[in-house]
């Protein structure tokens, strides 16, 4: 007797293929298309605008975590630097002042390299999900890096390997580009897929007996339950969590609903690991809360532009003095 399994999986793929009709349908190809320039990330969206990016909006709530990471690592550069400043048992104080100098850009050069290292990723983890979208096969992730590849990409690919293991992830669109004429932002999510989520996780000792009905997976033995669910995900390979990603993801998601009519099920950051292969995520919950401090730091950053206008309105009048 068939337990269902065989018509789930088709129940699946067949809801994979629905999902990316939808979006294609609100989004098509060209509906939205990069205008970047010095200035920041903006958009081109179908009215004819060009929006800033959410992550340049977001980019106003100044993260306490990078000016922590300042001044620790100008003050590392200072401790493994310090000695060249002695010469012949003395201090030299003008080296003092060449390695206070250079202290001051070690940070920026970390960040850059960080920033190239996760542009890589997020570039090769587009290639992996958009080759395994147009195959509909999951394909080897061995073929998406090489031996000389940098070791932090070959730890973050493995690491979303063994994400799309443990979640049983399909990707449905990556790097889907979506707006807000409400709001005038748009922005680049990462990918929107399917994920096949533990709802109860039951007896651990149980040798399961598993029933397949619909989107639903059930124990006939404890009450060990899965479910399939629509996803949207955020990718990042840095340190750590950060309070302002919460922000630019519940951002996404209200464009992606608005746009598309469909609400995910789940969304959470994925965070790879560049050291050791692993991954972890955070699930955002608690949407309508997370969406109304996105709108509220979207207006903050409204009234910093006005701002900056006025005082430039300002400044450009001649002043007399008497």
């Amino acid at each position: 007797m068939s337990n269902g399994r065989e018509a789930q999986k088709q129940l699946v793929h067949d809801h994979v293929k629905y999902m990316r009709g939808l979006i294609d349908n609100a989004l098509p190809p060209g509906a939205v298309v990069p205008r970047h320039t010095d200035a920041g990330h903006f958009y081109g969206v179908p009215n004819g605008g060009v929006y800033p990016s959410v992550t340049g909006v977001i980019g106003y709530v100044k993260d306490p975590s990078i000016q922590q990471f300042d001044m620790n690592e100008a003050l590392r550069y200072v401790e493994a630097n310090i000695h060249t400043a002695m010469v012949g048992g003395e201090v030299d104080f003008m080296k003092v002042m060449d390695v206070m100098h250079e202290a001051k850009k070690a940070p920026k050069g970390i960040l850059t390299d960080a920033g190239d290292i996760g542009t890589k990723i997020h570039d090769r983890r587009e290639k992996y999900y958009q080759d395994w979208i147009d195959t509909d096969q999951r394909p080897a992730i061995e073929q998406y890096y090489t031996d000389q590849d940098d070791v932090r990409l070959i730890s973050a690919m493995r690491a979303l390997s063994s994400f799309c293991d443990d979640s049983h992830y399909i990707p449905i669109r990556t790097e889907v580009m979506v707006y807000s004429d409400k709001y005038r932002i748009a922005g680049m999510l990462d990918d929107v897929g399917m994920v096949n989520t533990v709802i109860r996780k039951g007896d651990r000792n149980c040798q399961h007996e598993l029933w397949y009905e619909g989107f639903k997976t059930r124990c006939d033995k404890c009450d060990h339950k899965r479910q399939w669910q629509f996803c949207l995900t955020d990718l990042k390979s840095s340190n750590q969590f950060k309070d302002s990603y919460y922000f630019q993801v519940a951002l996404y998601i209200m464009m992606f609903t608005d746009l598309v009519k469909v609400k995910p099920e789940r969304s959470f950051i994925l965070k790879v690991s560049k050291t050791d292969g692993r991954y972890s995520t955070e699930e955002l919950t608690k949407m309508p809360q997370l969406v109304a401090g996105a709108k509220k730091v979207i207006a903050a950053a409204d009234a910093v532009e006005k701002v900056k206008q006025l005082r430039q309105k300002s400044n450009a009048k001649q002043v007399i003095v008497i």
